[in-house]
């Protein structure tokens, strides 16, 4: 996780564990995982991998995470609303807009507005419209890749 990425996780766990529970995989972020070892919460648990990622995703009601394309597509695909923490410019930038566009993310660079941007996505359409049994999927994302492009 990024210095930007660490200090979101930080300031929700701060703000929000009780409302929420949490699943973090904090990787090679020792810095992480130093804060979430002094913060015990029953509200939180933490890895620093886990191999059957697609078990999380599909007990999660919302992922936190920067857009890189896997994980936008993984969470397009599993139907999971995405909220973005930070970004890269270049390509991470246009799959951020992209999920925005589509209304299956938000930009949320500051943790306290994390309950407006969950309201917000749990009242979306986006993942209606997406059925990846449908021939029609593929032309959807491309026109909004487009759109963006």
């Amino acid at each position: 996780s990024s210095a930007a990425g660490r200090l979101f996780i930080e300031g929700v766990l701060k703000e929000f564990t009780d409302k929420f529970n949490f699943i973090v995989i904090y990787g090679q972020d020792n810095r992480l995982k130093s804060f979430l070892d002094r913060n015990k919460n029953l509200s939180v648990k933490y890895f620093p991998y886990y191999s059957d990622i697609w078990e999380l995703m599909d007990i999660s009601s919302f992922i936190v995470t920067k857009p890189g394309g896997l994980t936008v597509f993984e969470c397009l695909y599993t139907r999971k609303p995405m909220i973005f923490t930070h970004f890269i410019w270049g390509q991470e930038k246009v799959n951020m807009e992209a999920a925005i566009k589509l209304g299956a993310g938000a930009y949320v660079p500051y943790y306290k507005n994390l309950l407006k941007a969950v309201d917000t996505l749990k009242n979306s359409s986006a993942f209606s419209r997406l059925n990846f049994d449908d021939s029609n999927t593929m032309s959807v994302l491309k026109s909004i890749i487009q759109d963006n492009g």
